[in-house]
């Protein structure tokens, strides 16, 4: 698992809402700029069709064969190991931030 070095500035820190719902976390900004270009690069989808609350249901690029392969390009670009059974719930970026941050990449 990847820990980043430096702790996240305030300033750069955006609140979103977590895949169940519950609360507002916040998650630094830099995290979901990696996780953009993840995406984006992955999928091959314009910048501006990613936001925080993107899910499979939104891209269509984000099918079967679109989510093992962002899957793969997380555990690549995040320096992490997904289980398979993770991947179903990995289906929104919130969830996938959220993942992350209880993983320790905050």
């Amino acid at each position: 698992m990847c820990r980043l070095a430096t702790q996240a500035d305030p300033a750069t820190v955006t609140p979103i809402l977590p895949h169940n719902d519950q609360a507002y976390q916040t998650i630094p900004m830099s995290i979901f700029k990696q996780l953009h270009e993840v995406i984006t690069t992955t999928l091959k989808v314009q910048p501006e069709k990613v936001t925080e609350s993107t899910t499979n249901e939104n891209l269509a690029a984000w099918d079967s064969l679109g989510h093992v392969n962002l899957m793969i390009a997380l555990e690549q670009t995040f320096d992490i190991f997904l289980d398979v059974e993770d991947f179903p719930t990995l289906t929104s970026v919130p969830a996938i931030l959220k993942y992350l941050q209880d993983h320790g990449i905050n």
